[in-house]
């Protein structure tokens, strides 16, 4: 676990992954909160189709509040799992609505493949925060050889 020594400006933890909360958030959140260490959150999704999504994306709320987590940071659905055979961008954007509709900021995190073959930089998801991955030599080091779009808020 972090501490303030440590020089943590903020962190984003795992609330969890579909309908399971992950066991240890509860203890991080008031580690942070004692610490004053700003956080926000992430949500796995396993979702399949827009229901499902609804479903999970509820289910990340009611552990947020089941900690009595307060988020300064977004609060960031985790897009990575299938393919075209899923309507990601739909499932993006309904995460988004539900975090936003219990007063979270929300966002989508995803890789640089995903963002550019299944989000497929969509425009409706403008209005959210974006987060990108794009794994590098795992040395540690940022990559210097590469940055993203304008349109990411964190990478």
């Amino acid at each position: 676990m972090v501490a303030r020594e440590s020089n943590v400006d903020a962190v984003i933890l795992r609330i969890g992954y579909a309908d399971r909360m992950d066991y240890k958030v509860s203890q991080y959140v008031n580690t942070l909160n004692k610490l004053g260490i700003p956080y926000g959150f992430y949500h796995y999704n396993t979702a399949t189709t827009v229901a499902e999504a609804q479903y999970q994306a509820s289910c990340a709320v009611n552990f947020i509040q089941s900690i009595d987590g307060q988020p300064s940071l977004p609060v960031y659905a985790d897009i990575e799992e299938g393919g075209n055979d899923r309507d990601q961008v739909a499932i993006a954007r309904t995460y988004c609505q539900i975090f936003e509709q219990n007063e979270y900021k929300a966002g989508v995190y995803a890789n640089l493949n995903y963002w550019t073959h299944y989000l497929k930089n969509d425009t409706s998801l403008n209005s959210y925060e974006k987060w990108i991955a794009n794994y590098g030599l795992n040395d540690g080091l940022p990559r210097s050889d590469w940055r993203p779009a304008d349109s990411f808020n964190i990478w």
